[in-house]
């Protein structure tokens, strides 16, 4: 997977997660948990398709490596 769009910021709620681990998806982006806030990715390439990241990551229990 390669991520070609993302934005980085912080988040203003308390949350439990580890860095990596999805926390919100949505159809336009999926929100991933770093270690200084939260990554939304908003586009990303697998294969030879680029799309919104809610092709391929279908879940909440997913950690991204």
């Amino acid at each position: 997977m390669i991520i070609w769009d993302a934005e980085n910021f912080p988040e203003n709620e308390s949350f439990c997660a580890l860095p990596g681990q999805v926390m919100r998806l949505e159809e336009s982006y999926v929100d991933v948990a770093t270690t200084e806030g939260v990554l939304r990715i908003k586009i990303v390439q697998v294969g030879d398709q680029t799309a919104a990241p809610i092709k391929w990551i279908k879940s909440l229990r997913r950690r991204l490596q």
